[in-house]
């Protein structure tokens, strides 16, 4: 994406609210790490905010992470506490997020079809991996 000069913009909306942790939660990625003129290409592949507002109000998404430009692997380390765990899901986990273009969503196996309905694709589930460092 070719830009005539360099800007930063920071906008803050909504409210910090305290959420229970729900035991349980089962994490996938919706939506697709993407950056630059892929933004502007693959739209439909963007988390829908519509959507995720939904399915938290119905109550099928008890939790959600945004993807940044860490990618997913470093913001599943974040939201865990666990720096060393590694995970796979059917895309690539260190890729830039850029501007938020997919999130984490923490769902309950009771209310994954729920969610699907709602969310739809892309939704892709995360599966820690064991990891052996020598």
């Amino acid at each position: 994406m070719e830009l005539i000069q360099s800007a930063v913009a920071i906008t803050m909306i909504g409210k910090k609210r305290e959420v229970p942790v729900t035991p349980n939660l089962e994490w996938y990625v919706y939506g697709t790490p993407l950056v630059g003129n892929e933004v502007l290409e693959r739209s439909d592949e963007i988390a829908s905010l519509g959507f995720i507002r939904e399915a938290m109000e119905n109550g099928c998404v008890r939790q959600i992470w945004p993807v940044g430009s860490t990618g997913i692997l470093a913001e599943y380390r974040k939201l865990t506490g666990e720096p060393d765990v590694e995970i796979v899901a059917d895309i690539n986990v260190t890729a830039s997020a850029g501007p938020a273009t997919a999130v984490l969503v923490g769902i309950t196996e009771d209310d994954i079809e729920q969610a699907l309905r709602i969310l739809g694709d892309p939704l892709r589930k995360i599966v820690k991996t064991d990891s052996f460092r020598g």
